[in-house]
């Protein structure tokens, strides 16, 4: 037993060395692929930064002064990483080669050629300039005096201009067409001052100015030559030439890397073989003893596991103990203070859990407290509806409380005459946040419109406004919380609706037209907190005269006065205000919010029905439109018919 297992560690032994050398292999040969690979890159690189400079520091005047190019730093930096990169492949010991060694020299001779080559062609095309410097520069100043004196010797400027355009047309399309036809052009012009300029001093600088430019030009031709045209020929060709030939040398190495690598892998493959199959030999041997040595121990522990296992590690449960003093039953042992410790963690958790449940269980039954203290501090409906009693309210909270609310008092104004003060608002947040404002702007109104004697709507939201900014001290806390309120002011003897909406809409029908006034875009506090507020007042009159065009469902719909004639019978009005969490409801069969468009149109569907249907209306609709999606906000609709 003690020779087998004295085999079996010395093979697996051999096996772990003979993996770790191997191993140490493989990853020489990822590093020279990595190598390769960083070879490959860094020459597009170079090909790349080569372009950029052609296409960008080519036409920068800062480099013709200075003759600093980033694109030239880094276009060394690539040439030297290279270099470095070829060092470090002909230093490795698995490609030490005299094929793969004679490569590198000649890729590493390809780069210094390369190298001239671009300095030279950088060098050029310094001489050659851009602009007011080098040959171009002086072409420039040089045409410049010919234009400055033009007009004062009577020269065509026309032939002038012929010059400047050959001139153009040769830089862009590098033909030499164009060399002959400037050439001509400043023969006309010299002809010319010969004739027109009889000042000889004035004559021979003028001719000077002319063959200088001509001079400079032809020596910019010979300068675009020797770069090359269209990177046809001249340097920008054996530039060209020269990188595929170093694509060429760097594919070559990379083919032999290759085969190097597949060298390697193949010893690997065949070391591997062999040590594994000593291995498996061995394995089965001490796999059938200690099979018939220790299977039946383990067996029972495992039976003994899934027993435990399956009484769901229970207080009865126990792991089979094995008297044995070798390792099977040291891990039985094991197993079993496993066993008790997760007993022990489960009886912790089932405390836990119970005191989560209890502590789930008082936060729901404060909540639903404060629910009831939200209910008692909103207006009864039944006391809405002993003043209009064609109304409801739909309101929904998104949690079992609410960040949306309704207010209702009846107040008398200073000339003793009764009125009806109605608010449907939107607080910041939802859920306990929520329910926090709703409070704060209950009591705020009650304060404004009771303690106040406010009742004009524009009034009562400016007024509003700025007790949420103090009660919440949002100038020196950045407190940012707020609210979306509409106020509807009804007076009933003067037939008169007023109405004022920060950030929400009333909608109102009369003689069967919906009218939508969206209210101002600001709402109560929030955001905005040091800017005051000016809301807009908005009059409605109520009970406007009858169309004799509707239709005979509206008509019927209305209560006459006994005492009027037909002609003088008038139109009821029914208005709507909500917050936006029913038009924002996502549902339908893309997904999408209900939107206003669609809320409105509901209205003018409904507006003939009664109340408590236009109720269910709205609620059915609602659901079929969520279609068992989450609701996202509080929901508060309120709608009042006015006879």
């Amino acid at each position: 037993m003690l020779i087998a297992f004295s085999a079996f560690s010395l093979i697996a032994f051999s096996i772990v060395f003979v993996f770790f050398w191997l191993e140490r292999r493989q990853h020489r040969i990822e590093d020279i692929t990595k190598s390769l690979t960083r070879l490959n890159l860094q020459i597009n690189d170079v090909n790349s930064l080569e372009k950029d400079f052609f296409s960008d520091d080519v036409f920068d005047k800062n480099f013709y002064v200075t003759g600093k190019s980033d694109y030239l730093l880094k276009h060394t930096e690539l040439l030297e990483q290279i270099k470095r990169e070829l060092t470090l492949l002909s230093d490795v010991k698995d490609l030490q080669r005299k094929q793969l060694a004679q490569e590198i020299v000649k890729v590493n001779r390809q780069i210094n050629k390369l190298e001239k080559l671009f300095e030279q062609l950088v060098q050029i095309i310094r001489t050659k300039g851009f602009k007011d410097v080098g040959l171009q520069g002086n072409m420039q100043n040089s045409i410049s005096q010919l234009f400055k004196k033009q007009s004062e010797y009577n020269l065509t400027e026309v032939y002038i201009l012929k010059i400047r355009k050959h001139e153009k047309d040769f830089i862009i399309a590098k033909e030499i067409q164009y060399v002959e036809k400037l050439k001509q052009a400043v023969e006309i012009v010299r002809q010319e001052v010969k004739q027109k300029v009889q000042d000889r001093q004035a004559q021979a600088d003028l001719l000077n100015d002319l063959n200088t430019y001509q001079q400079a030009f032809l020596d910019l031709v010979k300068i675009e030559k020797r770069i090359g045209f269209h990177n046809q020929s001249g340097l920008k060709k054996k530039l060209n030439d020269s990188l595929e030939e170093l694509e060429k040398n760097i594919q070559q190495i990379d083919t032999l890397v290759f085969a190097a690598a597949s060298r390697v892998r193949t010893v690997v493959k065949y070391t591997l073989v062999i040590l594994l199959i000593f291995f498996v030999i061995l394995s089965m041997f001490l796999g059938y003893f200690v099979n018939h040595k220790f299977g039946k121990p383990i067996a029972r522990l495992s039976n003994s596991i899934n027993w435990v296992i399956q009484n769901n590690f229970n207080e009865d449960s126990k792991i089979y103990q094995i008297n044995n003093k070798d390792e099977i039953g040291r891990l039985a042992n094991d197993f079993q203070h496993m066993l008790e410790a997760v007993q022990a963690r489960t009886e912790e958790v089932m405390k836990q859990k119970n005191l989560l449940e209890k502590k789930n269980h008082d936060i729901t039954k404060s909540i639903n407290y404060a629910k009831r203290i939200q209910d008692a501090k909103l207006p009864q409906l039944s006391t809405i509806q002993e003043v209009f009693p064609q109304s409801f309210i739909m309101l929904k909270p998104r949690d079992v409380i609410s960040g949306d609310f309704y207010w209702f008092s009846e107040v008398v104004d200073k000339n003793g005459d009764t009125k009806y003060v109605i608010a449907c608002s939107d607080c910041t947040g939802h859920g306990v946040p929520g329910a926090f404002m709703s409070m704060i702007g209950s009591d705020l109104l009650n304060e404004t419109v009771h303690e106040n004697n406010v009742i004009e709507p524009h009034l009562i939201l400016n007024t509003l406004h700025d007790k949420i900014r103090k009660a919440l001290k949002q100038r020196t806390t950045g407190n940012r919380d707020g609210m979306d309120i509409s106020i509807v002011v009804i007076d009933k003897k003067n037939q008169v609706m007023e109405f004022a909406g920060a950030n929400t809409p009333i909608v109102y029908i009369q003689n069967h037209e919906l009218t939508l006034i969206k209210g101002d875009k600001e709402g109560i506090g929030g955001l905005e907190n040091e800017r005051d507020r000016d809301f807009t007042h908005h009059t409605i009159k109520l009970r406007p005269k009858l169309k004799t065009s509707l239709p005979t469902a509206v008509a019927s719909h209305l209560s006459p006065d006994v005492t009027q004639s037909e002609e003088e019978r008038y139109s009821p009005t029914t208005f709507y205000i909500f917050s936006d969490g029913y038009q924002d409801q996502f549902g339908g069969a893309k997904g999408r919010k209900f939107m206003l468009r669609r809320m409105t149109d509901l209205f003018l569907k409904i507006y003939q029905k009664p109340m408590s249907e236009q109720h269910e209306i709205m609620e059915r609709t609602l659901a079929n439109w969520a279609n068992g999606q989450r609701q996202i906000d509080d929901i508060l609709v309120m709608g009042i018919h006015l006879p």
